[in-house]
Parts: C-alpha cells; structure tokens; sequence
C-alpha cells in the first residue's frame, strides 16, 4: 500500500510524512529530496529526480510519498499509483501560512525553472483546490495544515484499514 501526502509548498507534508513514518514503519519518498540527490537543477536533473520518484510510485513497497500533487507530473504519478493500493492525504493549509513558513528559511531544493517562490504558492494553491473540488485528487483524509498534526485511531484505520 501506498499513502500518498499532497499540498502546498510550506503547508506541513513533510511534517506528517515523518509522523506518518514512524507510526507505519513504510518507507519514504519526497520530490524534493530526489531533487537535492538528483538534480543539478538542469531540466535533465529535474526529470532524473522525477523518474526515480515515479519508479517509486509502480514498486510494490509499501510507502509514504509526497509531493504537492499539482504540477505537469501528476497524471504520471496517478497512473503509476495505480498499479498498487494507494491512499491520499491533503494537507490544506492557508496561503498566508505557506508564505509565512517558506519565506522563513533559505530554500535547498534546486529548480530548474526560476520562478518567484510567491507566485508559485499562490498558483498551487488554486490548481490544487481545482485538482481536489474536480475528484482528480480524490482525498482519504484532510488535514488542517494551520495546527499541529495528530491522527485519531479512526484517522488511522481509514487510512490503512479499509
């Protein structure tokens, strides 16, 4: 089975991943990391990371992924979903609060595209909000990105019980 954690950049995927990893014991698999293994930050480096996170997504490991869930890979990541059971997480969290946090640290990640950071939150936020309202991103849970993560029992066996 897989769990796969979508949201904004700076709404708190990382932060549930790492809860999330230690409750299920399942690997895990971020974009971003794949991109500071992977990529110079060269579109071939940006692709290379994309390939490694797509081969993730088709084993048949259990998994934690993440990634925002919008952007031009995601129907790649859906279709190589779904050879495997899979669960969705969003995280929904405000602008303003994903401004506030990214805007805090010095980003690592290389891009090849060089975008205003702003811009781009702004924009993930409504094509993720059309993504989820339009049933493409189907999502098993939502959680608040705004307050700290915990997960109910119930949460839990939603998540991997059924």
């Amino acid at each position: 089975m897989k769990v796969l954690i979508i949201g904004n950049i700076g709404s708190g995927k990382s932060t549930i991943m790492e809860v999330l990893q230690e409750m299920l014991g399942f690997k895990t698999v971020q974009i971003d990391k794949l991109r500071i293994e992977y990529s110079d930050g060269s579109f071939a480096g940006e692709y290379l990371a994309w390939s490694k996170f797509l081969e993730a997504c088709e084993n048949s490991l259990d998994m934690v992924l993440e990634f925002s869930g919008a952007g031009v890979h995601r129907h790649a990541v859906k279709q190589a979903l779904s050879k495997s059971a899979f669960k969705v997480i969003f995280v929904s969290t405000s602008v303003n609060t994903c401004l506030k946090r990214v805007n805090a640290v010095q980003p690592l990640t290389p891009y090849p595209w060089k975008s205003n950071i702003n811009e781009t939150i702004i924009w993930l936020d409504d094509e993720l909000r059309k993504l989820i309202n339009s049933n493409f991103w189907n999502p098993n849970l939502i959680f608040d990105g705004e307050v700290e993560f915990e997960m109910s029992s119930n949460q839990m066996e939603e998540l991997v019980g059924g």
